[in-house]
């Protein structure tokens, strides 16, 4: 299958071989073989015909890739075609193919990446990230995620203002230090976190801010919620059955 596609990572990748000189050189040889069948076909046509000419059109690097290149994979002696591959087993060539693009354009790169718990495996999300976070130290690199959950996000308390949620409206959640500051005066007991249990505590309830279905949580974590919806304005649906806290938590949660 050919893998000539305009706009990937693979695409900049292959092209920027296009004045490679001994690529040139090479094609330029193949050129002069193709001329080579060319007169040896017409020698053939002008034995049955004194008027049909054959010609065969000089080719270049880009119609190579365009037309005869086909890519596969090599895992363990064995060829499989690249559709047939885990997407987990091609992250190490999509993360070089991004560095080699960061490293000979120059130019700045967003990085979108959207719903990758759907095909990746939760280490696999991590190990990304992770390498893709280097890659933002090195270069001018932008990464925009999106999807439903943190759970599997390399997020440390630095970078939750970064994080923007999208309920009724989008909310952009303040820096560390400040949010801690609001959440602790509308918090209805002693407030004790760190910035790490903080953070992790809000990765786990952020796929529920601002939904209106009742939701199932630590009581801890239920009470953050709470807390931050009053903030930014939604209501929390909860079940207080199952929970276990404190009277000044509860009633809180009551009012």
């Amino acid at each position: 299958m050919p893998t000539h596609k305009k706009d990937t990572l693979l695409f900049d990748f292959l092209n920027s071989f296009e004045n490679d000189l001994d690529i040139d050189r090479s094609i330029e040889r193949l050129n002069d073989e193709l001329l080579k069948i060319e007169i040896l076909l017409q020698q053939h046509l002008d034995n049955y015909s004194n008027n049909l000419q054959s010609e065969f059109q000089s080719f270049s690097y880009a119609d190579l890739l365009k037309t005869k290149l086909l890519m596969g994979y090599k895992e363990r002696g064995l060829d499989y075609p690249l559709e047939f591959m885990d997407t987990e087993l091609l992250l190490d060539e999509f993360l070089n193919f991004l560095k080699f693009r960061l490293e000979n354009t120059g130019l700045p790169v967003w990085l979108i990446l959207y719903n990758l718990d759907s095909f990746i495996a939760p280490r696999d999300i991590d190990y990304l990230l992770i390498k893709v976070k280097e890659l933002m130290k090195e270069y001018d690199l932008k990464l925009i995620y999106l999807g439903n959950s943190l759970n599997n996000i390399p997020l440390d308390s630095s970078e939750i203002d970064g994080v923007v949620l999208a309920a009724d409206e989008f909310n952009q959640l303040l820096p560390i230090d400040e949010l801690m500051e609001s959440i602790k005066l509308h918090y209805p007991n002693n407030f004790n976190m760190s910035e790490n249990e903080i953070t992790d505590s809000l990765k786990r309830i952020i796929p529920f801010i601002g939904i209106k279905e009742k939701v199932f949580i630590s009581n801890k974590d239920l009470v953050l919620l709470k807390v931050v919806n009053d903030i930014l304005g939604y209501e929390t649906s909860y079940d207080l059955k199952s929970q276990s806290l404190t009277g000044a938590e509860t009633k809180f949660l009551e009012d």
